[in-house]
């Protein structure tokens, strides 16, 4: 993941320190991993649940919960992390805009704000949500939900799950709330820039990856998340979710290009339309001989080029590697899921 030098008043001296070293990210990631599967173990320990983790009969002998804990540390530790990498790329990617940019310096630093951090009313309803969510999911991936309205299954074993449930889950609003914003800060930007260069295809395909950290993110995440469905009694609950993954993973990749699709075209249509008045014009002088002649034939050769060029630049500005990665990251979603429930019924097969 790319460095990050950008600070948010939000942040931890030590957290953006650690950001801001090569790999920053994934050593923050590795870190979290680490530091929540320890208290895990803690936990597991403190309150006698430790030999629950084990089962000789289960695949690589972890027990169902014991890999499912496993697994949502995990999926914490990389939403976490991977939704500040992609909250800082959004806002880099948004920053190199700004000297073409004809907003105030005071707007546009307004613009970015909105891209680096959720607002106090979407991290009220990420909380709250995430909460529903993370309590009602347990229920819900149960063949007995009915047995979470007594008190006696609340030990501390689904105390745990269940708070990292809700961090997972508010953690994945939060990064949906960021993601339309930065999703909003980026119109407001493109509208502001004065005129498109066709021939800027960096530029272009600069916008065509803003949305590929997102995805990233959606589509990882999915694919840790799979694990949590081998063995699951009930996984439509689970499948739902992952599937509203896989769109938002692909609605975050095109929303940023749908937003300056149209200008695109519309300046594409309107630089044929210019070229295409030249080139007659040329073309009408070269075929008169006139004196003027020799002069316009090398001209109505350069303008036929041009046109060429003009005609080949894509109104949607995605470049190859960003589809390439994009497909790759999808069928690793959808891989891990389908592998997953063969590689459960091989051992499965095996270990009977």
């Amino acid at each position: 993941m790319a460095e990050s030098t950008i600070s948010h008043r939000s942040d931890v001296g030590w957290l953006q320190a650690l950001e801001s070293r090569p790999g920053g990210f994934l050593w923050l990631g590795l870190a979290l991993a680490a530091l929540v599967l320890t208290g895990m173990f803690l936990w597991w320990q403190a309150f006698g649940f430790w030999a629950t983790v084990f089962d000789s009969r289960e695949p690589l002998g972890i027990s169902f919960d014991g890999r499912n804990h496993l697994t949502m540390a995990l999926l914490l530790a990389f939403v976490f992390s991977a939704s500040r990498w992609a909250r800082h790329e959004a806002v880099r990617s948004l920053r190199s805009l700004e000297r073409t940019s004809t907003l105030s310096a005071e707007i546009f630093a307004v613009q970015v704000r909105r891209a680096a951090a959720p607002s106090l009313a979407a991290r009220a309803v990420s909380i709250a949500g995430g909460t529903l969510l993370g309590v009602v999911i347990i229920a819900l991936t149960s063949n007995q939900p009915g047995i979470y309205l007594r008190l006696a299954p609340w030990d501390a074993h689904h105390v745990w799950a269940i708070a990292n449930n809700v961090v997972v889950f508010t953690i994945m609003f939060q990064a949906g709330f960021v993601t339309a914003a930065g999703w909003k800060a980026l119109d407001q930007v493109s509208r502001s820039l004065p005129q498109i260069d066709l021939l800027d295809r960096e530029g272009m395909e600069q916008i065509g990856r803003f949305g590929l950290p997102g995805a990233v993110l959606w589509l990882v995440g999915s694919s840790i998340a799979s694990f949590l469905a081998w063995g699951m009694e009930n996984v439509w609950p689970l499948v739902w979710i992952l599937s509203a993954t896989l769109g938002l993973a692909t609605f975050s990749l095109l929303r940023p290009a749908q937003i300056v699709h149209r200008r695109l075209g519309a300046a594409k249509r309107a630089e044929l339309g210019r070229v295409r008045e030249r080139i007659a014009a040329a073309r009408e002088t070269t075929l008169s001989l006139d004196r003027r002649a020799a002069d316009e034939a090398p001209l109505l050769a350069s303008l036929l080029a041009y046109e060429l060029r003009i005609e080949s630049v894509r109104e949607w500005p995605f470049d190859t590697p960003t589809l390439v990665r994009f497909g790759a990251l999808a069928l690793l979603a959808v891989g891990s899921w389908l592998g997953g429930a063969v590689v459960e019924r091989a051992l499965g097969a095996i270990l009977e």
